[in-house]
């Protein structure tokens, strides 16, 4: 689903996937102080705080052994 938009500067960019918006992440369009939001926030947040944002989703964490 395209709900993200990101801040940069005065100019509005999306709407997005989060795949997406991690993509510009990734490229360097879309640094961690640029604003995020998506449908339904009540306000924008640094891209920083996004969890997964700018980092991959941890796969190798290990389960506790019994």
């Amino acid at each position: 689903m395209k709900n993200w938009f990101y801040q940069k500067a005065e100019s509005r960019h999306g709407p997005f996937s989060a795949d997406e918006l991690r993509q510009k992440a990734t490229a360097g369009e879309l640094q961690p102080n640029d604003l995020v939001w998506r449908e339904g926030m009540a306000q924008p947040v640094e891209a920083r705080l996004v969890p997964t944002l700018f980092t991959p989703p941890n796969s190798t964490t290990e389960s506790p052994t019994h």
